[in-house]
């Protein structure tokens, strides 16, 4: 599989995922569409309709393709995760990326790892050299096992801490075991 067809398999996988224009008002993100919330598109400063301003009209216009190139620039790319030799594993990553931020995201990868490990890595939320190193040597199927304990455990917890969030959790252990 070359690095398009890498990129295009997990990405089609989180657009599943993700699906169309919601207006939630228990999301803290706000309207969102393909994933991409109006408060995740302020931070980046994407005027997505070329009036000048960030707003729920960007959410709006925003298409298939732009999100799947915000997805691929500023996460895939940008996280590294196109390093991830074992594309379950990165597409895995990129899912839970997207939906509880990079930094905790890589941050269950390292617990995995350290887990499944003799000689642990830094648990900083960066994938690094090392932090790469270690999940590409690492048993594909035990690994992926336990990212998505990891990420069932990190969505039971935000449940336990905040009910307003119970809606959601049919489908966060969906994304957790998918």
């Amino acid at each position: 599989m070359n690095s398009l067809e890498r990129w295009n398999y997990a990405a089609d996988i989180l657009m599943k995922q993700e699906g169309g224009l919601t207006d939630d008002k228990v999301d803290p993100g706000g309207i969102t569409n393909y994933g991409i919330s109006l408060r995740y598109l302020k931070s980046i400063g994407e005027d997505i309709d070329g009036d000048g301003d960030v707003d729920a009209d960007d959410i709006r216009a925003l298409t298939s393709n732009q999100a799947r190139e915000i997805y691929r620039t500023r996460w895939w790319d940008a996280q590294r995760y196109n390093e991830i030799e074992d594309i379950d594993i990165a597409a895995k990553m990129l899912s839970l990326g997207v939906n509880m931020g990079a930094g905790r995201a890589n941050k269950l990868l390292q617990q995995a790892i350290n887990r499944l490990n003799d000689n642990p890595i830094q648990v900083d939320g960066i994938l690094g050299k090392n932090t790469l190193k270690a999940a590409n040597s690492e048993n594909v199927l035990t690994l992926l096992d336990e990212i998505k304990l990891n990420a069932a455990h990190y969505y039971m917890n935000l449940v336990w801490n905040n009910r307003k969030f119970e809606k959601y959790l049919l489908g966060w252990m969906r994304r957790a075991f998918d």
